[in-house]
């Protein structure tokens, strides 16, 4: 009885005899040998074409992912890695708090731009943080430079004029806005950022809509003006056009600042900033100081149309303050 075994795969090819017929074929082909040597020589004086397998001086620069192979800011200045800060192209006031400045884009607040400050609750220092860079762009008090002015519109609570005058801010510059309702305070911020004659815009609301955010961020990119929306923290899950957002939140001789969006790597520890108190003097305790001056933004109507708006620009208070 005879058994016979059957393979299911057939045998492996002969490697050897197929690399001694594809060697027959190329001797067979006409200019083959040592003529198609000749042809790809290098000619005299060349530099030879480099190997890329090949390790040695440059080949690491040559590779695809070092630093010296592609730099984002050659094929646009919006470009950045993922590792570092963005180089802000945007004109940036220094913070006067140099471990925070270190953590922005640029270095400072981006001027002309939507920055979204998330706090916990007003008056856990805000302003304090803000001072510096407020009494920057107003300019003034024998700095050489324009008094501009800084418009404080829809404030929780009235602004106090003997703490303004403890953190420096002159309350003379400072410009109160009320409104009757939202839609009027949304259009008296974008008036005030189109007019490019206010310093820096701070803008208190507790709801708005993506859309009416997205205009206040054009309205300011067309001008210079240092604008900062400050809204409460539950809004940090919503989102901004903002290319800054901050949550701000109390603690212990300063405030805890969180990094909610930034142009540059993420960031989940939150950064603690030593608040100075505000120092007022004896002197100041008994001088009288002036509350900021005051105006009421009202159009007549909940919605009032565009041309009435422009219109009450043009007859109401906060044209004739915007034109100081």
């Amino acid at each position: 009885m005879f058994t016979t075994s059957l393979s299911l795969f057939p045998p492996a090819p002969d490697t050897d005899a197929l690399a001694r017929a594809r060697s027959d074929h190329r001797k067979s082909e006409p200019g083959s040998g040592a003529a198609s040597v000749a042809n790809v020589a290098v000619a005299p004086g060349s530099a030879p074409a480099p190997d890329p397998d090949q390790e040695g001086p440059g080949a690491q620069d040559a590779k695809p992912g070092s630093d010296a192979a592609f730099d984002p800011l050659a094929v646009h200045p919006g470009l950045w890695r993922a590792s570092q800060l963005a180089r802000s192209s945007d004109h940036c006031i220094d913070t006067g708090y140099r471990t925070l400045s270190q953590q922005l884009p640029g270095g400072g607040w981006p001027s002309g731009n939507l920055i979204d400050l998330l706090v916990q609750q007003a008056g856990i220092g805000e302003l304090r943080l803000l001072a510096p860079a407020l009494k920057t762009v107003g300019g003034g008090g024998g700095s050489g430079r324009i008094e501009r002015r800084i418009v404080l519109l829809q404030p929780p609570h009235p602004p106090q004029a003997l703490a303004l005058g403890g953190m420096g801010l002159a309350p003379s510059q400072l410009l109160w806005i009320k409104s009757k309702n939202s839609a009027d305070a949304l259009w008296a911020a974008e008036q005030v950022l189109k007019s490019g004659s206010c310093g820096a815009l701070l803008f208190w609301a507790a709801h708005i809509r993506s859309d009416s955010l997205r205009r206040l961020h054009l309205a300011a990119q067309s001008g210079a003006t240092l604008f900062f929306m400050l809204r409460p923290l539950a809004s940090a899950q919503d989102s901004s056009p903002a290319p800054l957002r901050l949550a701000l939140r109390p603690a212990a001789g300063g405030i805890e600042i969180g990094f909610v969006k930034r142009r540059g790597p993420q960031r989940d520890a939150p950064l603690f900033l030593p608040l100075a108190p505000i120092g007022v003097s004896a002197r100041q305790r008994t001088r009288s100081y002036p509350l900021p001056e005051q105006t009421t933004v009202a159009t007549g109507s909940a919605v009032p149309a565009e041309p009435a708006r422009t219109a009450a620009l043009k007859r109401g208070r906060i044209g004739q303050l915007l034109d100081q």
